[in-house]
C-alpha cells in the first residue's frame, strides 16, 4: 500500500533557539566598548605594540626584510610577506613586561620545545611547526633580542617565496 496522500503533512517541529544565529544590534549613539559592557561582556584590552626595546627591534628587523609588510587581523600585527603570515608580532603586556610573538620554525622548532619560553602555537598550527615565544623583557632568562630575530629570519625563509629568500642572501 502507498502513502495515504488524503491525510495533511506533518507540521514541521521549530528549530532550538541555540540553532538560530542572533545578530546583536549597536544601540544608537554608544559606542562598541559601551554596548559590550551594558550586555555584561568584558571588552577586549586594545592592542598595545611593542613599545620597549626588544619588542621594536624584532618588529624592526621582521620588516626590513624583503617583500615583509605588516598588517593587524584580530587586533594583532603579523608580518607578512606575499599575503603569508611569517610571524605573528603579538602584544606586550605592559602589567608584566611580557613580549608574545609566533613563528614558524621547521628546522629548530622541536629543539626549542624543551625551553620553558616555547611552545606549540595554538589552533592546531603547532603540527605545522609553528612554536610561540613568551619572552619576559625583563629576565635573565630570556633569549635576546638578535636570538628572536634570527627565528623570525627562519620562519621568513620558511614561509617567503624562492626569490626573495634569494634576494636575502
Amino acid at each position: 500500500m502507498g502513502r495515504d496522500c488524503s491525510r495533511a503533512p506533518r507540521p514541521m517541529r521549530a528549530r532550538p533557539t541555540f540553532w538560530t544565529a542572533k545578530r546583536r544590534r549597536r544601540a544608537p549613539g554608544r559606542p562598541a566598548a559601551v554596548r559590550c559592557a551594558a550586555v555584561g561582556f568584558k571588552a577586549k584590552k586594545p592592542a598595545t605594540g611593542p613599545a620597549d626595546g626588544f619588542g621594536a627591534r624584532v618588529r624592526d628587523y621582521a620588516l626590513s626584510l624583503p617583500g615583509a609588510y605588516e598588517e593587524h587581523p584580530w587586533g594583532e600585527s603579523a608580518a607578512k610577506v606575499k599575503g603569508r603570515v611569517f610571524a605573528f608580532l603579538g602584544r606586550l603586556d605592559p602589567d608584566d613586561g611580557v613580549y608574545r610573538l609566533s613563528v614558524k620554525l621547521p628546522e629548530s622548532g622541536t629543539g626549542l620545545m624543551g625551553f620553558a619560553f616555547a611552545a606549540p602555537t595554538g589552533y592546531g598550527l603547532g603540527k605545522s611547526g609553528w612554536v610561540t615565544l613568551t619572552v619576559e623583557t625583563n629576565s635573565d632568562e630570556s633569549p635576546p633580542a638578535e636570538l628572536v630575530c634570527e627565528w623570525v629570519r627562519e620562519s621568513y625563509r620558511a614561509v617567503a617565496p624562492k626569490q626573495l629568500v634569494a634576494a636575502l642572501e
